[in-house]
């Protein structure tokens, strides 16, 4: 069966996710933008100054931090794929993924982040997680980190399904 046959019948087989996920990420930008606007009204004022004792807290909680890529291969080799279903799996090339691999501190773009997170299966807070490791955060008022916040929420991490629900609704895909 050709990729575009494949991707045709999983699309029609999940008509019913894609649907109401699209129908909720719209009504989540209106309660998102609503709450925006709210918020920018008041003038909120932060100052707080970093005692050392808050800074020694810090440091121990990062002590063993991983790098994104470590991450991210310590996720696959829990996850039980070889490096060839991963990368299909994310839709990444295997130039990319030897990348990855080989450089501790590689920083791919959101887009590649976002894939890797989907194909580790990740929900919502491992996610953000790991995209805060790339330097990424998932924004509650641009709809396309909405829908993808809401993707990762709700367990959807076949990429082809959370590309058809951007579509829908009218974003560009990952």
């Amino acid at each position: 069966m050709s990729l575009l046959k494949n991707n045709k019948r999983k699309i029609m087989e999940n008509e019913k996710l894609i649907a109401n996920a699209v129908n909720m990420i719209r009504e989540m930008q209106s309660v998102f933008l609503e709450e925006q606007h709210k918020t920018e009204s008041s003038d909120v004022k932060y100052s707080r100054k970093v005692s050392i004792s808050d800074y020694k807290e810090w440091e121990r909680e990062n002590a063993e931090y991983k790098s994104f890529s470590q991450s991210v291969l310590d996720g696959m080799n829990e996850k039980g794929l070889t490096a060839i279903q991963f990368y299909k799996k994310a839709h990444i090339d295997r130039k990319l993924f030897s990348k990855l691999k080989t450089d501790y501190c590689y920083k791919p773009n959101k887009t590649t982040a976002i894939k890797l997170c989907f194909a580790l299966d990740l929900s919502i807070t491992p996610a953000e997680e790991l995209l805060k490791k790339a330097g990424y955060a998932l924004s509650k008022s641009d709809p396309f980190d909405l829908a993808i916040r809401y993707c990762f929420a709700c367990n959807i991490t076949d990429i082809d399904i959370v590309n058809e629900i951007l579509i829908r609704l009218e974003e560009k895909t990952i």
